[in-house]
């Protein structure tokens, strides 16, 4: 499965702490994963149930830690049923391409690891 989105915001701004020093998932958190679950579902996957292998195409124009888009991302396709957890992941390749402001995004392909 190959899928196309809007480049997630930076982690340092997706996560508040409540008042009992509970993490959560901001608003432009939120509107990030709704938008990304509603393009998922448009494809309507199976649910990989095995190890599985992500390649990530980040097009960013800022100076960009990779790891910041990773979190949500991979939440995200876990919760649209791409796969089942996190934890099947055992290969993670990710791109970095430079690209005008207006261009940037992710692009994701998600395969089996067959064994």
């Amino acid at each position: 499965m190959k899928i196309k989105f809007d480049k997630p915001p930076a982690l340092n701004h997706l996560y508040g702490t409540n008042n009992w020093g509970g993490k959560y998932l901001k608003t432009e958190g939120q509107m990030w994963m709704e938008k990304a679950m509603w393009q998922i579902r448009v494809i309507n996957p199976r649910t990989l149930t095995g190890e599985v292998s992500l390649t990530i195409d980040l097009y960013t124009c800022r100076h960009q830690d990779n790891d910041s888009i990773l979190k949500l991302l991979q939440d995200t396709l876990a919760h649209a049923g791409v796969y089942k957890d996190d934890y099947q992941i055992f290969e993670l390749h990710v791109i970095k391409h430079k690209c005008k402001r207006n261009e940037e995004r992710v692009e994701v392909e998600v395969l089996t690891l067959d064994k």
